[in-house]
């Protein structure tokens, strides 16, 4: 993960647009894995065990949820992640976006307006 057209290749397959894939963002992508220890925590990721499934912990959820999903997620089915989301959590408000894996850097202001209107609907 340390070489940057890994990076970039990698970003090119979860982004939707793929204007959002810039020098910057490829550079803070790959910024941590120079750090001392990184590998340890790169494998880490791995070789932990699983913790609680999802449903285990929605079931034990007793505040608001709020998803912002990404339709073009290759990762993430999340039509059908949204029906199992449902399905435990049916109090959820949620939203599907035009963007891919992190919609937070292809569409921030969307993002940004979803999440700061649910915020001051809590009040």
């Amino acid at each position: 993960m340390r070489q940057r057209w890994v990076i970039r290749r990698t970003l090119e397959k979860v982004y939707l647009d793929r204007s959002a894939i810039t020098e910057q963002l490829v550079a803070e992508i790959a910024r941590p894995a120079d750090d001392a220890g990184a590998l340890d925590v790169f494998v880490s990721v791995f070789s932990t065990p699983q913790g609680e499934k999802v449903d285990v912990l929605l079931k034990q959820l007793t505040c608001s949820l709020l998803l912002l999903w990404g339709e073009a997620d290759p990762w993430m089915n999340c039509r059908e992640r949204s029906q199992k989301f449902r399905q435990y959590y049916p109090e959820l408000q949620e939203y599907f976006l035009t963007a891919g894996h992190c919609p937070h850097d292809e569409v921030p202001e969307q993002v940004n307006s979803l999440f700061r209107d649910w915020v001051l609907s809590m009040n």
